[in-house]
């Protein structure tokens, strides 16, 4: 019975107050503007049946808003020529002067889609872009930054 009384409180206290190594992680809601640089061609193009299949297309993109930097993504797609939906994926880098983010994104035909990325100072990002106009691209994004 006695250790229970010391418990009831030790554990309020603990619930209440908290432990350092649980520490959420910060979350900062960024916005940035992607423009267009350069693209090549893809590495790999073919057609099969109705549907456009290309993979290796290198896009830089410049970063201008909360975020100030560059992108290069490697893009892969399958699009439907009939109806031109389809889906264009692959990986990506994103440098800024603080941290590199490397990670992933995946999006539609339209243009629109959502990524993940891990950063070189622990970071997490993840976000969504949809088109502004021809090369540009509107990017809203949540970066997770660890606490310690």
């Amino acid at each position: 019975m006695r250790r229970i009384a010391l418990f009831v409180p030790m554990l309020f206290m603990l619930l209440v107050i908290g432990p350092p190594a649980l520490a959420r992680a910060s979350h900062t809601h960024v916005s940035f503007t992607e423009t267009t640089v350069s693209v090549t061609q893809p590495a790999r193009q073919w057609v099969s049946g109705a549907e456009i299949h290309f993979r290796g297309a290198v896009e830089v993109t410049a970063v201008t808003g909360d975020l100030e930097g560059s992108i290069t993504a490697v893009l892969n797609g399958n699009i439907n020529l009939h109806t031109g939906t389809g889906a264009v994926f692959g990986r990506f880098t994103f440098v800024t002067s603080n941290v590199n983010w490397n990670g992933s994104f995946r999006g539609g035909a339209s243009g629109s889609g959502t990524f993940i990325a891990q950063g070189s100072d622990g970071s997490k990002i993840h976000g969504s872009f949809v088109p502004a106009g021809p090369d540009i691209l509107e990017d809203e994004a949540v970066i997770l930054s660890p606490k310690g």
